[in-house]
């Protein structure tokens, strides 16, 4: 197991992503269509925002504003597209709020470690 750090992030959380929708970094790389043809949905979303805030937060060591803004962006360039396209983003930022109110996920029970079962790129 790798630490995540500044440095690998990102291609940690687009792994993280690819994982979830059961495809892995080589399959989209394969696929020219990816950004067609690999979505996830709200639910799945949301889900990925639950896991990358702390995440970010602690490697990051920023605010969970800063945190947001560093996730909006990643999505914005790297990020999965989400289906079906109706997208509130409003309506996600306040379930993830919940969930990580309801998990009590604070950046001290994120894992640093990058998971084994994650290619690297």
């Amino acid at each position: 197991m790798n630490k995540i750090t500044r440095e690998n992030i990102g291609d940690h959380l687009i792994e993280f992503q690819l994982k979830m929708v059961g495809k892995t970094v080589e399959e989209a790389m394969e696929d020219k269509w990816w950004f067609s043809n690999i979505t996830m949905t709200k639910e799945q979303h949301t889900e990925f925002m639950v896991y990358a805030l702390p995440l970010v937060k602690k490697v990051l060591r920023c605010n969970k504003e800063k945190a947001w803004r560093t996730l909006d962006w990643f999505n914005l360039q790297y990020g999965l597209r989400i289906h079906p396209t109706y997208y509130e983003y409003q309506e996600i930022r306040k379930k993830v709020e919940e969930e990580l109110k309801n998990n009590k996920n604070d950046t001290k029970s994120v894992d640093g470690e990058v998971s084994t079962d994650i290619p690297t790129i």
